[in-house]
């Protein structure tokens, strides 16, 4: 690339930021745009091109787990030909080293030379300065908030106006209206006590429901366990009951024992004060499959049932972060598992058959559960304080 006289350091090149909004962030340092190229200033006279494009930090954002917060930089970039750029998500500690221009391909180029790298790092930042900052929690559940408790859901919180919430993969789904008539939907969630099937199958489930939101204050050492045959309606009734925190269905359960361990114990972590429905527990036939998911499903009950998290190591040899569970778990499965006594004596087993079942209560319990969440943003008013 060409070197550039300083006394013509005016472009046509539109770049995300207006060049004369870049013009004033870049002012009195060593860096300018000149044609499309962010450039250094070697002794005041010459401009040497950095790279062949412009760049800046449109945003500036915290994902906060609950436990570990993340920064992260949202970048987006033009290339000197005028050419835009994907935006691109980078997280911060790998900001600093610049490889995340591959990502734009072989025609973002980075010119050659000793610390060409961390000027072009530097100009970049001068130029993202006043970048949107925001902070997203990426949990559910509750939180202190501003000096408040405010309980989080996908979108909002209640107890809080703009806040940013947005839940990992498999728990966008937990989401509260903003309003409603609590009556009414409380009126609704009283009704599947007596309405929809036998008292030593709805109870359980009820009661797990509004347990639920008070695990941070005794977290509930068990699994509750929902057993039966195909056909004998437990996720149907597992996706009605979970309605209280969104809208679920048998086929949008949040977690499954086909998952792998470390995604169960991500999920039950950010998952905090509610529900977490484990699907589909069920013999496999082959014997080493049967051996793996029987050490699956002991290892995860020890953990809920001594809220323990499993310790990992990184490569070199540093302890990764441990998700320690939060959630209330109700599993489903065609039996109790093969578990040995200690693991045992953590489920609660709830027998399901279809004789216990009105089938056609539960479909019209099914038509009003949209009304089922402004129950819970109610019970959650009241308990945040």
């Amino acid at each position: 690339m060409k070197a550039y006289n300083s006394k013509d350091l005016k472009s046509s090149h539109k770049s995300e930021k207006p060049l004369d909004t870049y013009s004033y962030l870049l002012d009195k340092t060593p860096y300018a745009v000149k044609n499309g190229c962010l450039c250094w200033s070697k002794g005041g006279q010459v401009m040497l091109p950095l790279c062949n494009f412009t760049a800046e930090v449109v945003k500036d954002v915290i994902k906060d787990d609950g436990l570990e917060p993340v920064r992260i930089f949202e970048i987006t970039g033009r290339l000197a030909s005028g050419r835009r750029l994907p935006t691109l998500t980078v997280p911060a500690d790998r900001f600093y080293t610049m490889t995340w221009v591959a990502q734009w391909g072989v025609d973002a180029v980075i010119s050659a030379g000793m610390g060409v790298k961390d000027r072009l790092r530097e100009a970049i930042q001068l130029a993202s300065k006043g970048a949107k900052q925001e902070q997203i929690f990426t949990h559910i559940g509750w939180r202190k908030f501003l000096d408040k408790w405010v309980y989080l859901y996908a979108g909002g919180a209640v107890g809080v106006l703009d806040i940013l919430v947005e839940p990992d993969e498999g728990l966008e789904r937990y989401s509260l209206p903003a309003d409603g008539d609590v009556k009414e939907g409380l009126a609704v969630s009283l009704k599947l006590l007596e309405e929809i099937a036998a008292p030593d199958i709805t109870f359980p489930l009820w009661a797990a429901v509004f347990r639920a939101p008070t695990a941070f204050l005794l977290y509930p050492t068990f699994v509750l366990w929902l057993c039966g045959e195909t056909g004998s309606l437990k996720s149907t009734l597992a996706a009605l009951f979970l309605s209280h925190y969104g809208a679920f269905t048998k086929d949008s359960l949040p977690a499954s024992w086909l998952s792998t361990d470390n995604a169960l114990e991500q999920q039950a972590f950010l998952c905090r004060d509610a529900i977490l429905v484990v699907d589909d527990y069920s013999p496999e036939r082959n014997p080493r499959e049967a051996a793996a998911l029987d050490r699956r499903v002991n290892r995860f009950v020890r953990q809920i049932g001594n809220r323990s998290a499993r310790d990992r190591m990184t490569a070199d040899l540093h302890l990764r972060k441990s998700f320690t569970p939060n959630a209330l778990v109700v599993s489903t499965g065609e039996q109790l598992p093969l578990a040995v006594s200690s693991v045992a004596a953590r489920i609660f087993p709830v027998n399901f058959s279809r004789e216990k079942i009105g089938l056609q209560k539960v479909t019209e319990a099914q038509l009003k559960a949209h009304l089922l969440p402004q129950a819970m943003r109610g019970y959650l008013k009241w308990l945040a304080p």
